[in-house]
């Protein structure tokens, strides 16, 4: 990223001096490379985001007071259940007076929700308004500043990089305003609120859960430190191709002149599957990763992977894929090595997503075979027995076929199983 000069109107950008410009330049550079000082890079975006500032520390103060109301929810339901259905339960009956207690406290409960829902609608467009207008400001006046530079300045500088901070860090600036520092105070305020709570109801569980934090950061720096290096060479390797694609549709005419054609198109390729091995093998890495977090769940014995092929576009095959991970039916079924395909159905059903269930194709595999139990939403006759062999294996994969594109969604999770629910049921004793 390079620093912006001062000046607001394009008339007045361009007439800023190239001398100054360049110090700009320089002193961008700086915020960006200089290792190790998160403060000074922070200070740079809070400069720049003159004119919309106190949007974004609303959007800052909403993202916190939103973490602290996630835990009503939990509060209004538990009050649900131990005003209402205990009583129930213990063979108190029915009264008037507990049918009142319900409707009050789920209209509360339906209330705040959708309050919520609105207030963090709210919060989100702003963020993104003001993570537009920086992205706008900074790709403008950097783009001024090169317009400013002289041929030295381009003799130093590849065309692949400029491309690069045009495109990909800029965007990146616009992530991290918009995204990470959110989840950042999202994480931490929920980390505190919840850590008070669980001291008000049982300090000892509290204690119990603090002392594993200093772990999970420990194992979070270092993959951070692992990570960087690969990331840096990404980026290396994107500018060269970046560089390679520039310079030769720039110089098209000229190979086209001198027939030289096949020898570009050869370098170019060189540069770009060079890219595409080390982006594969940094999505491997990421990817395993990502398995083996989601499979050491609380008592899991099985990684539960869920696969939607063929969607209309990206967001309804994740919105499908999720839903059939998190339910919890599904999931005792994996358990339970059965082959449940109507509570796959049914979590897709309830994911909101549109679909038609009458041309949906299900299979299951894992490294024990694969089987497909369903073909245009009507059961196959298959194996019972050949269906919980695939399901016994450690890692279960459940793929639908839902015909309407060529988008697809993988995600993570795992089953649940007797253990899950004995430790998080008695943690007391």
């Amino acid at each position: 990223m390079f620093h912006a000069p001062e000046e607001e109107t394009a008339r007045t950008v361009r007439t800023v001096p190239k001398v100054q410009l360049y110090q700009g330049y320089k002193e961008s550079r700086i915020c960006i490379e200089r290792k190790g000082n998160a403060m000074f890079q922070l200070k740079w975006v809070w400069k720049n985001l003159e004119g919309c500032r106190k949007r974004y520390v609303f959007a800052l103060c909403s993202t916190a007071v939103l973490s602290m109301m996630a835990l009503v929810n939990s509060v209004l339901t538990a009050q649900i259940m131990d005003t209402v259905f205990t009583p129930v339960k213990e063979g108190q009956g029915t009264t008037p007076e507990l049918w009142h207690r319900l409707v009050v406290l789920v209209s509360i409960l339906i209330g705040f929700t959708m309050f919520r829902m609105c207030f963090n609608y709210l919060s989100v467009m702003t963020y993104e308004t003001c993570s537009q207008k920086l992205l706008f400001k900074l790709r403008r006046d950097l783009y001024a500043n090169m317009q400013a530079q002289d041929s030295s300045f381009f003799s130093k500088n590849r065309t692949g990089d400029l491309m690069t901070r045009l495109t990909g860090d800029l965007d990146m600036v616009r992530h991290t305003t918009c995204y990470v520092i959110r989840m950042i105070i999202d994480c931490v305020v929920l980390f505190l609120t919840t850590s008070i709570t669980f001291l008000c109801v049982d300090w000892l569980f509290a204690l119990a859960m603090l002392a594993v934090t200093p772990i999970i950061f420990i194992l979070t720096k270092v993959f951070a430190k692992q990570v960087h290096p690969l990331y840096v060479d990404l980026r290396e390797r994107l500018s060269r191709m970046n560089t390679a694609a520039q310079e030769n549709i720039a110089g098209n005419r000229v190979v086209k002149a001198f027939a030289r054609e096949d020898y570009e198109i050869e370098q170019f390729d060189k540069k770009n599957e060079d890219y595409r091995k080390f982006a594969e093998a940094l999505n491997f890495v990421n990817t395993t990763l990502a398995k083996q977090m989601a499979g050491d769940g609380e008592g899991a014995t099985a990684l539960f992977e869920v696969k939607v092929i063929h969607a209309k576009d990206k967001e309804q095959a994740k919105v499908l894929s999720k839903s059939v991970i998190t339910s919890n039916l599904t999931k005792a079924a994996i358990y339970g090595h059965d082959a449940n395909w109507g509570r796959i159905l049914c979590a897709m059903g309830y994911s909101g997503a549109v679909f038609d269930p009458e041309k949906v194709d299900l299979y299951f595999s894992s490294k024990n075979g694969e089987i497909k139990i369903i073909e245009d939403g009507v059961a196959l006759d298959y194996s019972e027995e050949e269906a919980t062999k695939i399901l016994s294996a450690e890692a279960v994969t459940a793929t639908a076929d839902i015909k309407m594109g060529d988008a697809s969604a993988t995600a993570w999770g795992c089953d649940l199983t007797y253990d899950y629910v004995k430790i998080n049921a008695d943690y007391r004793s």
